[in-house]
């Protein structure tokens, strides 16, 4: 059995994949890189926004470093899901291109 990391955005109300890996380690990067997207955007709204108290909070929770560990809820939080891939498909049929 194979292993996928599906990497994205989780909240409430939404589940986003938004890059599939076969390794954690550029797994991990991809979602450094979002949780640090995430920490941007809601500082660019500390400027545009009269309820900056939440924002900080956002941005506070956003720092931690650990997947496993990170919790913006009930905000959008950056994730890493490990899954099982039950049967490789022939590379012939779908290409080199992982999805």
């Amino acid at each position: 059995m194979n292993k996928v990391y599906l990497v994205g955005t989780k909240g409430p109300e939404h589940y986003n994949v938004i890059a599939i890996f076969t390794n954690r380690v550029e797994a991990r990067k991809a979602w450094d890189g979002i949780r640090r997207k995430l920490i941007e955007q809601n500082k660019e709204m500390l400027d545009d926004t009269t309820t900056d108290d939440m924002y900080k909070k956002m941005i506070e929770n956003l720092q931690e470093e650990v997947p496993e560990v990170i919790s913006n809820y009930p905000h959008s939080t950056p994730f890493i899901d490990k899954r099982s891939v039950l049967k490789e498909f022939d590379r012939n049929i779908i290409g080199e291109r992982v999805f």
